[in-house]
């Protein structure tokens, strides 16, 4: 049997947790990569720092190229992980899916985690402030999307993270999974900590390069400079306040220098970082799960001075406010007083959101296994 991952995104280490990639390949199935962010229309003008290399993987050049490769599949043996956006110009490449016969499933860790922090907006609010050409792709997606059927592009399973299956879209079945977060969380939580002092950690989300501002047709309003400036007088003050340093859990798709003046900047260590840190900072990272296992308090710190005059910057002040009212989580600005950092850790509403948005009911069964016996149940269905 035959895995085919259909990803947006160029292809990335962290795949390889996500699509359960070497669990795949250790029981005997064939797994292919096919990197579509050469072809897709949204993914025009992301930028990223990464472009992953390994014999499984492909990067599909052409639309004609897709479609002569999903021609060649066997809906006996070839099954589909499928992991683009469905939009009106992606909609020939579900009808092909379909018109093959080939089962898909989709697994989405995000969608859990990232509506139930998402600010409630108007149409209108969505297309403010973004070019013609934008606002008229918007306006014909939302139509398309909302309006008209297409169970050509309902998945055969949906996985998603948490029990709460509010947000889950049609599918033929809905199942729960554990977020990565969470698997990584008890595999980590008994080492030891990565550093031998006590630390405030902030969880960087690469506000200003990530390549979603890109995918989403943002325009990222904020100085490089005012920004590192800004944010480095926060930590300063933070620094002063509670007489512990504070660390950088870099995004694991960011290369820094000196953006942090001295601070260490440490990557692809986020998990044991705060698990063993006294308090978590971000904008607004999904690594607060770590923080919510661990029961540390959380920190949301936006910039006034360039947060409150964007539109898509205020949606993550937003995020950050519902942040507060889900688990109370403190939000403060540049101008905070030092008092808003005595934080308690309301255990009782983390564990609630917990198990909402990140965690499945049964753990003894992995993700790998829910994953695999679901295939195998599928491509036995006839």
């Amino acid at each position: 049997m035959r895995v085919i991952i259909l990803d947006h995104e160029p292809f990335h280490d962290r795949k390889i947790n996500h699509y359960f990639i070497d669990d795949f390949l250790s029981q005997g199935y064939e797994v292919e990569y096919w990197a579509l962010c050469d072809i897709l229309p949204y993914m025009k003008g992301a930028k990223f720092q990464y472009r992953g290399k390994r014999d499984f993987v492909n990067y599909i050049v052409s639309m004609n190229d897709l479609f002569a490769r999903l021609a060649l599949l066997d809906p006996n043996r070839d099954l589909l992980v499928v992991e683009i956006w469905f939009l009106f110009n992606t909609k020939d490449i579900f009808k092909k899916i379909e018109s093959k016969g080939l089962k898909w499933i989709k697994i989405d860790y995000y969608l859990n985690p990232t509506k139930s922090l998402e600010p409630s907006t108007s149409l209108t609010s969505r297309f403010k402030g973004v070019q013609f050409k934008m606002v008229f792709n918007k306006l014909i997606n939302w139509v398309f999307i909302r309006l008209l059927k297409h169970d050509y592009a309902v998945p055969n399973i949906f996985y998603l993270t948490g029990q709460s299956f509010e947000y889950a879209p049609k599918a033929r079945e809905v199942v729960a999974l554990d977020y990565f977060d969470v698997v990584e969380y008890n595999k980590k939580k008994n080492q030891p900590p990565p550093l031998a002092y006590s630390y405030v950690v902030f969880l960087d989300i690469m506000l200003l390069d990530h390549p979603d501002i890109d995918m989403l047709g943002k325009k990222n309003v904020i100085s490089r400079s005012a920004y590192y400036i800004k944010m480095n007088e926060v930590f300063d003050k933070i620094e002063r306040c509670t007489g512990l340093p504070v660390v950088i859990a870099s995004h694991p798709k960011a290369t820094y220098r000196d953006e942090f003046g001295k601070r260490l900047v440490i990557s692809n260590k986020t998990a044991e970082l705060v698990i063993h840190s006294a308090m978590v900072l971000t904008h607004g990272s999904l690594s607060i799960s770590y923080a919510l296992l661990s029961k540390k308090p959380i920190l949301y710190i936006y910039l006034e001075s360039f947060f409150l005059k964007d539109e898509f910057l205020q949606s993550i002040y937003e995020a950050m406010l519902l942040g507060k009212i889900h688990f109370g989580a403190e939000v403060i600005s540049e101008n905070f007083d030092c008092s808003l950092l005595n934080l308690e850790v309301n255990v009782e509403r983390y564990n609630d959101y917990l198990s909402k948005y990140f965690c499945k009911k049964n753990h003894g069964i992995g993700n790998f296994n829910i994953v695999k016996n679901g295939i195998l149940k599928l491509m036995n269905e006839d």
